[in-house]
């Protein structure tokens, strides 16, 4: 008899067993102590329905997939939903990494596309096992190209075509004045500018760099009319 469990129940034990700084996981859900997980598989009804139970006919299997369920018992008689809970603001989320960036930069990221490349600064990178939203960042380019983008600048688990760009939130070390100030003692500039995404370039070479992809918020680029529009029809929401 083979004992090993559904891989689907593994992964599901992984959501619940992330932090509760990670907004794709389950463990603020749940209080400290033992949690049950239960699997029950789907099945498959071609025809018969509830007609099984008066006897007639049926046509029925039992598929691979299943209804995955978590239990914990509570000491009060309080059912906690999940919209109940406050999201987190990309603020906090972005606070809460510094605790395993030990003193490294940490930058928020988001999925860009092709046509957005030209705006953001875009990173490469490799997501951590332990938590896929973290990137430890391999490389910064400012406003790529997307024959430069589609060489060097990937992340695993993104879709084709589709990239991480700089969210607008960054929380720099202080070496990040330093190497400004070398910059512009060196005269080290990109298109007649000196570049913040240079300097962080710079700076990852030297010291590394983390950045969180975030998943829930929304970014609005107030430079842009069409974007400024739409922050304003998303806030009335």
């Amino acid at each position: 008899m083979n004992n090993e469990l559904p891989f689907e129940v593994l992964e599901f034990e992984q959501l619940l067993n992330k932090p509760n700084s990670d907004p794709t996981g389950f463990a603020g859900f749940f209080n400290a102590g033992e949690v049950w997980v239960a699997r029950v598989p789907a099945r498959l009804v071609v025809m018969g329905g509830i007609t099984d139970y008066s006897g007639a006919n049926v046509c029925e299997a039992v598929l691979d997939g299943g209804l995955l369920m978590a239990l914990q018992a509570r000491t009060d008689r309080t059912l906690p939903h999940p919209h109940d809970a406050k999201p987190i603001s990309p603020h906090q989320e972005l606070a809460q990494m510094t605790a395993v960036s030990n003193g490294r930069s940490v930058s928020a990221v988001n999925r860009i596309s092709a046509g957005e490349l030209k705006g953001y600064g875009t990173i490469a990178g490799q997501r951590r096992a332990e938590n896929p939203r973290l990137i430890d960042v391999s490389l910064i380019i400012e406003n790529p190209d997307a024959a430069t983008a589609r060489k060097k600048l990937r992340v695993d688990g993104l879709p084709d075509e589709i990239w991480l760009g700089w969210f607008g939130r960054h929380l720099l070390s202080p070496s990040i004045h330093e190497i400004l100030e070398e910059m512009i003692r060196n005269n080290i500039r990109d298109n007649g500018e000196f570049q913040l995404a240079r300097a962080q370039e710079i700076q990852r070479q030297r010291e590394g760099c983390l950045a969180p992809e975030m998943t829930t918020a929304e970014r609005f680029d107030f430079g842009v009319p069409d974007d400024f529009v739409r922050s304003v029809q998303a806030f009335r929401k």
